[in-house]
């Protein structure tokens, strides 16, 4: 007869973001509601992000005010790489519209 495994000892997170969120309700608040422990681990995640998605307490706050439950979800416990919201904005916002004339019109 062989032994039978110890079980472990913490339940890894649930893959399931919806049931992630029941359980970690600190995910959905705002940064000036997190606990310093929340916000020390946001924080580090932000920094280990590629590229750092902020370098300082005030930045971190904005950022994550402004990610989405999903994006809070991805860096928190990990997954898809998580684009920086920002970025992805700013460069649509420079991107300069192209006119009646197009990009193939000939020069004049």
């Amino acid at each position: 007869m062989e032994p039978r495994p110890n079980p472990p000892a913490a339940r890894p997170p649930p893959h399931d973001p919806r049931e992630r969120l029941r359980q970690n309700r600190w995910l959905a608040q705002f940064w000036e509601e997190l606990t310093p422990a929340q916000r020390r681990r946001v924080e580090a995640r932000m920094r280990r992000a590629r590229p750092p998605m902020a370098s300082d307490n005030e930045r971190a706050g904005h950022v994550w005010d402004g990610l989405g439950l999903a994006e809070r979800d991805r860096l928190v416990f990990g997954g898809a790489a998580l684009a920086r919201p920002s970025a992805s904005a700013a460069a649509t916002a420079s991107t300069p519209a192209a006119g009646p004339e197009g990009a193939d019109a000939p020069a004049p």
